[in-house]
């Protein structure tokens, strides 16, 4: 008896299906005079058949230790128009994408066979799977193979004339079939066994992560988004949905260029790092809300924080990392008006010791406050430049900040509103504006247009 396990999945459709019986066995599987209902019998081609696959016009079934292809233009009259040579091991499986068939050939492994001229399958690629290869799925330049008592097979198909295995995980029980979707293999085990779920996210590593006991034996298993769809021996057709979820995202750096490197968390629990893209993704998230931050230091982040909630994947989760970040207060949409006190605050971090030169210039439309400037040592306001200036000794990853008001000297109107603009920047000393780290910029409005929506009355 198999052991029960919890696990991270929900059971939406248990559908038993009958198979009717006659005297002597099974009803007839085939041909013109078998029992039917609501179904034709159309056309028949090949005897033992174990595996099927349809591309446009064309259908790739094995038979036997060949691969055979078939014209289904005219459904109802299928035409033999090319079979490959004996491939060394009875064709379980197959998938085609990008003009190949990818075969699973049992104790043969995997073959790859080109189909670009259907008339002549040629055999130009194989890859040892370290087990019999029973099932095959290709996705994202990878094909994987369900291989008995080895697991799961990975192979790097993106040269497929020189398919090669790139990871393996071992399961439970031999498994028998395997779908790909979303960034998880799951695996059919067939005699003994479960539905398994692996995260294939990084191909060279996949990794375990999930089961669902069926009532009888796995054999085939098909998945579209987070619906699995398992073909059970004796408990009929099963539907699960995976409950465990992805969060993704890009983070730049203040110039608008991929950020390599930085480390994201949701909660603490789980971790990922940006790669050479700026992307990120977090897998294996179980349902929930989590707060997402970076965490690598010697930046302001912009957002400081999200927060998400899975299911569904949370995507565009994406953040900007600043080493120059500046504020107004107050801050928001309204308008100011002359004689209103606006305080810019510029803070700067690094993850290295820095000596920078700091420029920040007065806004336009404003008057700076004699003695409002909040400065570390060596910063100083400069009546003739009208900017806060001086050099700065940043210590690694620890914030400074810099602040100063002004006093606004517009008030705007309907036909005249003047935003009030300041950004900051800092540049290594001896150098000028055109090396500067420019902060972000923050406006202040004089003028703010209102938008009336329509009042409407409704007579009872």
């Amino acid at each position: 008896m198999k052991a029960r396990r919890l696990t991270r999945f929900a059971l939406v459709l248990w559908m038993p299906l009958l198979v009717p019986l006659v005297a002597g066995g099974p009803a007839n599987a085939a041909g013109p005079t078998a029992d039917a209902e609501n179904v034709e019998f159309v056309g028949q081609v090949g005897g033992r058949t174990n595996a099927v696959a349809v591309q446009g016009n064309y259908a790739y079934i094995g038979e036997g230790p060949s691969l055979t292809i078939l014209d289904i233009t005219d459904p109802a009259s299928p035409t033999v128009v090319g079979r490959t040579a004996h491939l060394f091991g009875l064709v379980s499986d197959v998938a085609v994408a990008g003009g190949y068939a990818y075969v699973a050939a049992y104790g043969a492994g995997l073959r790859v066979v080109d189909v670009s001229t259907p008339s002549n399958p040629t055999v130009v690629g194989d890859c040892d799977t370290g087990g019999d290869a029973r099932g095959v799925a290709v996705a994202g330049g990878y094909a994987y193979l369900a291989v008995g008592d080895a697991g799961l097979c990975v192979v790097d198909i993106l040269t497929p004339t020189t398919p090669t295995q790139v990871g393996v995980c071992d399961t439970p029980e031999g498994s028998e079939g395997v779908a790909v979707a979303g960034g998880y293999a799951y695996i059919a085990e067939g005699y003994d066994g479960d539905l398994q779920v692996v995260n294939v996210s990084d191909p060279t590593n996949p990794t375990l992560v999930g089961s669902y006991d069926t009532p009888g034996l796995a054999k085939g298993v098909a998945a579209v988004g987070d619906y699995v769809y398992v073909a059970d021996r004796y408990g009929g057709l099963i539907i699960l949905r995976n409950l465990l979820s992805s969060i993704t995202g890009s983070v730049l750096d203040g110039s608008g260029s991929s950020f390599e490197g930085v480390q994201i968390t949701a909660d603490g629990a789980h971790t990922a790092t940006t790669g050479a893209s700026g992307q990120y993704t977090i897998t294996n998230v179980v349902s929930g809300t989590y707060t997402l931050m970076p965490t690598t230091a010697g930046y302001f982040w912009s957002p400081a924080s999200r927060s998400i909630t899975v299911p569904p994947d949370a995507t565009g989760q994406d953040f900007t990392g600043l080493n120059v970040q500046k504020a107004v207060a107050p801050g928001g949409i309204y308008a100011v008006s002359y004689g209103d006190v606006l305080t810019y605050t510029v803070g700067l971090v690094f993850p290295e010791e820095r000596a920078l030169v700091l420029y920040d210039r007065v806004p336009t439309y404003t008057t700076y406050i004699s003695g409002s400037l909040v400065p570390p040592t060596g910063v100083i306001y400069d009546p003739s430049a009208n900017a806060t200036s001086g050099t700065l000794a940043l210590s690694a990853t620890t914030p400074t900040t810099v602040s100063f008001a002004v006093q606004v000297e517009v008030t705007g109107t309907a036909e005249s509103a003047p935003p009030i603009v300041n950004r900051a920047c800092v540049h290594p000393a001896g150098e000028g504006l055109e090396e500067c780290i420019w902060s972000n910029e923050v406006s202040s409005y004089t003028y703010v247009w209102c938008t009336y929506l329509p009042l409407i009355l409704k007579n009872h």
